[in-house]
């Protein structure tokens, strides 16, 4: 039942965000996720996330995902698996 007076907005929206994600090369089932910035004054950089298997929160950081792979999954981490580069 629909009130009196109350009418749907027609306007477009516009996309919250700009999204990429894709599996990492030689990471079974993880995953890094490219997402542009929409508004402020860094409006249009990106951001990269990872995805570790089976983990629903992003590793937003290098320390991020340092922490994850030593206390986790007890391997070495290594920096150059994980790029931040988004060029």
């Amino acid at each position: 039942m629909r009130k009196k007076g109350f009418s749907i907005a027609t306007t477009l929206l516009r996309p919250t965000r700009i999204a990429h994600r894709a599996p990492v090369p030689h990471k079974p089932g993880w995953e890094r996720k490219k997402v542009q910035r929409q508004s402020g004054a860094t409006k249009g950089q990106w951001d990269v996330y990872y995805y570790a298997p089976g983990l629903r929160t992003a590793l937003r950081s290098r320390p991020d995902i340092k922490a994850y792979c030593e206390n986790n999954l007890k391997v070495k981490y290594k920096a150059d698996e994980y790029d931040f580069v988004t060029g």
